[in-house]
Order: C-alpha cells, then sequence, then structure tokens
C-alpha cells in the first residue's frame, strides 16, 4: 500500500484557496462500494482508513470519486461529494504520493 496524505480541497462545497487548505490528513485510502439508503442505490466511495476502533475517520468519505488530474510522480485530484449533517457538498482531495 503507498503511503500518501489527503488535503481536502473545498469547504461546505465552496473552493478554497490553495493557502486556506486543512492540513493533510495521513492515509491510507481505499475504495469501497456501499449501499446508500438516502441515494437507494450502490455508491462507491474513497474512505481514509482507521484501523484501530477508537481511531475517528478524520474526514468524510468521497463518495461518487473521479479522478480529475494523476501524476505517477507526485499524487492525483480525485473529486466527489461529501455527506456533512444529511446534506451532501462537492468535494476535492488533493491525494499526495509519500516516500
Amino acid at each position: 500500500m503507498p503511503h500518501c496524505t489527503v488535503t481536502r480541497t473545498h469547504r461546505l462545497g465552496q473552493q478554497l484557496d490553495r493557502r486556506d487548505w486543512p492540513a493533510p490528513v495521513p492515509g491510507p485510502v481505499y475504495f469501497q462500494s456501499a449501499n446508500s439508503a438516502t441515494l437507494n442505490r450502490q455508491v462507491n466511495r474513497l474512505i481514509v482508513h482507521r484501523t484501530e476502533a477508537d481511531q475517528l475517520h478524520p474526514i468524510p468519505p468521497l463518495c461518487d470519486p473521479q479522478i480529475l488530474t494523476m501524476s505517477s510522480d507526485h499524487g492525483m485530484i480525485v473529486s466527489g461529494f461529501e455527506e456533512i449533517d444529511g446534506r451532501r457538498y462537492y468535494q476535492g482531495w488533493y491525494i499526495r504520493w509519500k516516500d
């Protein structure tokens, strides 16, 4: 599993200036498909995986992810939506590979 960090590029659907991006969250990132009762369908999701039961997920899953840009040297930007308090917001993740 490659080491990576995830940085959210939007806050509540509004694009952030790069200097306002929050601190990166360490990975790993996993892809999964899960049933969504609110959408009444299977939804593909990226999640920042935590292995310990007492560790909270640092950011909401990114639903319906699509790769916007990718560089094998640096990382990729993936877009989708996240659900916060029952509302869906556009979100982008900058996933950066770490050595």
